[in-house]
């Protein structure tokens, strides 16, 4: 009986794991796309020590612009940030889908 109750709960925890795993998973856009949303979103007026990892969902339309679509974050400031500099900013990078969901985690940091 015991060994039937380890089984069944090494059964849940895998499950759990994958199911964690697969919850998680962030698509990451190609490295140009990345750096150019990067390149987009530097320099907020941020207090020394902070640090914050926002989560941004976006696209890009067959004009090359970024649309963006949300921006999970806390703070309000960095939502806003995030929204202004990127939204409608046409990019260079090649090769990427159009009107695809693009997820990106960027952590800000000041030092």
């Amino acid at each position: 009986m015991r060994a039937l109750k380890l089984f069944v709960l090494g059964v849940f925890l895998s499950l759990g794991t994958q199911h964690f795993s697969i919850a998680n998973n962030i698509d990451k856009p190609e490295k140009t796309l990345r750096t150019e949303i990067l390149n987009l979103v530097q320099d907020p007026q941020l207090e020394n020590g902070y640090e914050e990892t926002v989560y941004v969902q976006f696209m890009v339309n067959k004009n090359n612009e970024v649309v963006v679509l949300n921006v999970e974050t806390d703070d309000n400031y960095l939502n806003s940030f995030v929204k202004n500099r990127m939204n409608y900013k046409t990019i260079n990078a090649q090769n990427i889908e159009h009107n695809e969901l693009y997820n990106i985690e960027i952590t800000f940091k000041a030092i």
